[in-house]
C-alpha cells in the first residue's frame, strides 16, 4: 500500500523575493529560498513517492521576473522539480509565442486539456492535456485545465486564435482513458479554476463543481482565486494552495495497486 504525496503551490505571480513575514515570528513569508525549503522538508518525508504540481500563473507580476519575461520562474520550476504545471490566464499576457518558448524551457508538462486552436479545433502543440509519472511503482495519471474565461481576464488579443472549451466535459472522457486505457492507480486533477471553501468542509465555486461532477479524480487542485481552499465533496479532496509561494497544498493518497485505487486520502494545508 504505497502512499502518494501530491504538492501543490499555485499563481507563484513571479515572487522570487518575499513580499511578507509572518507577523508572530517575523521570519520571511514566500520567496523562492523559503519555498524551496519547504519543498525540500516536505518530499523529504517520502522522497521517492512525490509529485510536485502548480496551478498556473507562474510567471507574471514582478520586475525579477517580468524584465526577463519569467525565465527565473521557469529555471525556479525545473530545478525544483516540477512534473506538471496548468496554463493560467496570466501566461498569456506576453503573447502566446513568449508562453511557448518558456514551455519549450520546462521539463515539466505543461497542462491545457481545454484549449483548442480555432483554425484547426484541435489542442495547441505546446500543451498536453495529461501526464503520467510513476512514484513508487504506481502509475500517476495528472491532468490538467486552463480557465475557460482566459480570454477576459488576460489581453484578448493575445488568446483571438484559442477557443478554451468547458472544463468539466473536457475533463470526463480523459479520466476514463487514464484510467482504462493507461491504466493509472490514481487520477489527480489540475486546473487554473478557482474555488472556495463552503461551510462544514465542502468546496464551492468552479473548483467544487469539478469535485463533484467528474467521477474517477482521487483529488483536485485548483487556482486563479489566489485563496487557500481545504476542504472534500464526497470524500474527493479539493485544495488550493493559496498564492505566492506563502503556501503548499499537501495531499497523500494511500494506493492499493492491486485494486487500482486510493483506499485513503489525507489532505493539509502546510
Amino acid at each position: 500500500f504505497p502512499t502518494i504525496r501530491v504538492l501543490e503551490t499555485t499563481d507563484f505571480h513571479g515572487a522570487i523575493l518575499p513580499a511578507t513575514r509572518d507577523r508572530r515570528t517575523g521570519r520571511a513569508v514566500g520567496g523562492s529560498a523559503v519555498l524551496a525549503a519547504h519543498i525540500a522538508r516536505l518530499r523529504g518525508e517520502n522522497p521517492e513517492g512525490t509529485v510536485l504540481i502548480d496551478g498556473g500563473d507562474w510567471y507574471q507580476g514582478t520586475m525579477i521576473s517580468n524584465l526577463s519575461f519569467g525565465r527565473p520562474v521557469i529555471e525556479q520550476m525545473n530545478a525544483l522539480g516540477y512534473a506538471a504545471a496548468a496554463v493560467g490566464n496570466h501566461e498569456f499576457d506576453w503573447t502566446a509565442d513568449t508562453l511557448i518558448r518558456r514551455i519549450r524551457e520546462f521539463r515539466g508538462a505543461a497542462l491545457g486539456a481545454n484549449v483548442r486552436v480555432i483554425r484547426t479545433g484541435r489542442r495547441p502543440d505546446w500543451a498536453k492535456s495529461d501526464t503520467i509519472v510513476t512514484r513508487r511503482g504506481a502509475r500517476i495519471g495528472v491532468l490538467g485545465l486552463c480557465y475557460p474565461e482566459t480570454p477576459t481576464v488576460t489581453l484578448a488579443r493575445h488568446v483571438a486564435h484559442l477557443r478554451f472549451e468547458d472544463d468539466s466535459a473536457t475533463a470526463v472522457p480523459l479520466v476514463e482513458r487514464l484510467r482504462k486505457k493507461d491504466r493509472v492507480d490514481a487520477v489527480i486533477g489540475l486546473g487554473h479554476v478557482p474555488g472556495r471553501s463552503d461551510s462544514g468542509r465542502g468546496v464551492g465555486g468552479d473548483l467544487g463543481r469539478l469535485v463533484r461532477g467528474v467521477k474517477g479524480v482521487d483529488a483536485w487542485f485548483g487556482g486563479h482565486s489566489h485563496n487557500v481552499v481545504l476542504g472534500e465533496n464526497g470524500g474527493i479532496p479539493g485544495m488550493i494552495a493559496g498564492a505566492h509561494a506563502e503556501w503548499i497544498a499537501v495531499c497523500d493518497l494511500v494506493l492499493d495497486p492491486i485494486g487500482d485505487r486510493v483506499i485513503e486520502r489525507r489532505s493539509r494545508i502546510d
